[in-house]
C-alpha cells in the first residue's frame, strides 16, 4: 500500500524512477484492482486523486509526435487506455495518435519491431496491445490491432520450443519473464479461441500456456 501511494505520486509529479514514467501507468492501474479492497477507502482515494493528475504529454518520455518510437508509447497507450476507461482522465486523442504511431512497427505477420529486432521486445509489444484489447479498447485501431496480435499469437506458437522457452536472441533474453509474457498472450487467446468454438485452437494455446510455467519452474528456488 505504501508502495502503491509513493509510486502514484512519483508519477504524478513528474519524478518516477529512472525516468521510466511510461511503464508505470498500466502497472498501477492493474495494481488498483487488487489493492483497494484491502484498504480504506480514504488510502485508493488518495491514489486514484494522483492517478488523475496524470498529463501524457508531459510525463512520459515517448510521445506520438517523435520522430522516432518504441514500446515504450504503446505500454504508456495502455495504462492511458486503462486511467481513462476508470473515469481518471480523458486520453483518447492521446492513445489514438500513439496507436497511429505503433501500428507501423508491427510486421505483416504480427511481430512487433523495436529497435534492433529482439525477441523479448517482440513479445513484450504485442503484450501491451492484447491488453488494450482484452481491457475493453474498440477505438480507431481496434479492429488492426486485433488481426495483428492474433497473428503474433500464432508466430509465438510456431516459435515456442518443446521446452516451453521463448526465443533467445537480442536484449533481455533469457529472462523469465520471457516465458511469463507467452503465458499470458497464450491464456488469453485460449479464451479467445474457446469463446468462438475453436477447440483445437484453444487447447494448443492452453498446452503452450502451461508449457511457458513449467519452463520458469526450472529457475525457481
Amino acid at each position: 500500500s505504501r508502495a502503491m501511494a509513493f509510486a502514484c505520486a512519483s508519477l504524478a509529479a513528474g519524478k518516477a524512477a529512472d525516468g521510466h514514467a511510461d511503464f508505470y501507468t498500466v502497472l498501477l492501474m492493474h495494481a488498483d484492482r487488487f489493492l483497494a479492497p484491502l484498504v480504506p477507502e480514504s488510502t485508493s482515494a488518495a491514489w486514484r486523486r494522483d492517478l488523475a493528475r496524470i498529463v501524457p504529454e508531459k510525463i512520459y518520455r515517448r510521445q506520438p509526435t517523435d520522430a522516432t518510437t518504441n514500446n515504450w508509447n504503446l505500454v504508456a497507450a495502455a495504462g492511458e487506455w486503462m486511467r481513462t476507461k476508470a473515469g481518471l482522465g480523458d486520453s483518447l486523442r492521446w492513445i489514438e495518435a500513439s496507436l497511429e504511431r505503433q501500428i507501423e512497427l508491427f510486421t505483416p505477420w504480427g511481430m512487433y519491431r523495436d529497435p534492433n529486432d529482439p525477441m523479448a521486445y517482440d513479445h513484450f509489444a504485442r503484450l501491451w496491445a492484447l491488453d488494450l484489447l482484452d481491457e475493453g479498447y474498440r477505438g480507431r485501431h481496434a479492429a488492426a490491432l486485433e488481426e495483428l496480435v492474433e497473428r503474433g499469437a500464432w508466430m509465438s506458437l510456431f516459435m515456442q520450443s518443446a521446452c516451453g522457452e521463448s526465443p533467445c536472441g537480442g536484449r533481455s533474453a533469457h529472462h523469465q519473464w520471457n516465458e511469463a509474457q507467452q503465458a499470458v498472450t497464450f491464456e488469453s487467446w485460449a479464451s479467445r479461441f474457446a469463446a468462438r468454438g475453436d477447440l483445437p485452437a484453444a487447447g494448443a494455446c492452453k498446452w503452450a500456456a502451461s508449457r511457458s510455467e513449467m519452463s520458469m519452474t526450472r529457475w525457481h528456488r
